[in-house]
């Protein structure tokens, strides 16, 4: 009896593995690239930032009237003052600053609060590339159930194409990271019920424990030494 119980018991534990495995690692972006089209045209651009390289694609995308709206995550006010003098031209871009972020996954949660208040169903992600698998997962995730259609811009760090990231060390280790952040994000995933939820305390300090490991890691390489004599 106890050993069909304890079977009983895993059946049930690895079905709902297996289901939010399913939705987890079963959503993948598409390579296409259809906010280059010129007669389609976004409610909102979504920018994971980060990265400086990941915002002029932004701006230029609203300034050729691709899409009305701008939210990067996370910002503050004075990071997106010194944002618009620089690439703004001296334009008027409606944009909401999402500050609550300290993760991927929050990026996704709260900018898909923000998506949805403002009745958005057509969105532009940016982030890097080696960032977007990860991001669109989590986004797409927070969205479920919610019509709407995500278009992917992805963006290369200082320019330099994927074959030569692949022979960065410091870009390499960044593509290890991602792939260990995306079995936490699983986990999150799971424990929350399937569910894309905002960091609770623990989460913020695991997050930062985690966070100061990768820098650790990162600090190792001087990717600026490492980038081609062209850049």
């Amino acid at each position: 009896m106890k050993r069909k119980m304890v079977l009983t018991v895993l059946f049930f534990i690895s079905s709902y593995f297996l289901y939010g495995a399913l939705l987890f690692w079963g959503t993948r972006y598409s390579e296409k690239d259809n906010y280059k089209d010129s007669s389609l045209r976004y409610d909102i651009v979504v920018v994971f930032s980060g990265e400086e390289d990941r915002i002029p694609p932004a701006f230029e995308l609203i300034q050729k009237g691709k899409a009305k709206s701008l939210i990067i995550s996370a910002a503050t006010s004075s990071e997106i003052t010194d944002i618009e003098k620089k690439y703004n031209n001296g334009n008027s871009v409606p944009y909401y600053l999402e500050t609550k972020s300290t993760s991927t996954h929050d990026n996704a949660f709260y900018c898909s609060e923000i998506i949805k208040r403002e009745n958005a169903h057509k969105v532009i992600l940016i982030t890097s590339n080696y960032h977007m698998n990860r991001s669109y997962r989590l986004l797409s995730l927070s969205l479920k159930g919610y019509p709407v259609e995500i278009s992917c811009y992805t963006v290369n760090p200082f320019g330099i194409d994927e074959s030569t990231m692949k022979r960065i060390p410091y870009f390499q280790m960044l593509s290890r990271i991602e792939h260990l952040n995306m079995v936490f994000n699983y986990l999150k995933f799971m424990f929350n019920g399937t569910k894309i939820r905002g960091s609770n305390r623990v989460d913020h300090y695991l997050e930062n424990m985690y966070g100061s490991v990768v820098k650790r890691w990162l600090s190792k390489y001087d990717y600026r030494k490492e980038l081609p004599l062209s850049r």
